[in-house]
């Protein structure tokens, strides 16, 4: 599915983090600007690390790297992030959208 038909399917690509009025296109700047948001509050990334599952460090290869999430891991980082049932769905089709086109190379 693209990006597009996704903006279509879920009429609001608009939202996420607090009513905002960005235009997010990956699940990764959602992750970054939620982190952002609460630069301020000491030891975040570990608490949102727990709460989906894996460790700190995966949350760095995940922001870092061309390495994916699951969606159990998606479901729960919307259950921290307290998104609504619109916002998480569009953060679940773009963690869906991110692993359904990942280009894999043969070694």
């Amino acid at each position: 599915m693209s990006l597009e038909k996704i903006n279509e399917r879920i009429n609001r690509p608009t939202l996420i983090a607090s009513r905002c009025t960005t235009t997010f296109k990956d699940y990764k700047e959602i992750i970054r600007y939620k982190i952002a948001l609460h630069a301020g509050t000491r030891g975040y990334q570990g608490k949102l690390s727990k709460a989906v599952g894996f460790h700190p460090s995966f949350l760095s290869q995940i922001l870092n790297s061309e390495t994916q999430i699951n969606l159990d891991h998606a479901a729960k980082m919307a259950k921290f992030f307290h998104l609504d049932e619109t916002e998480s769905e569009y953060f679940i089709e773009l963690v869906n959208y991110a692993a359904k086109n990942i280009q894999f190379v043969n070694i």
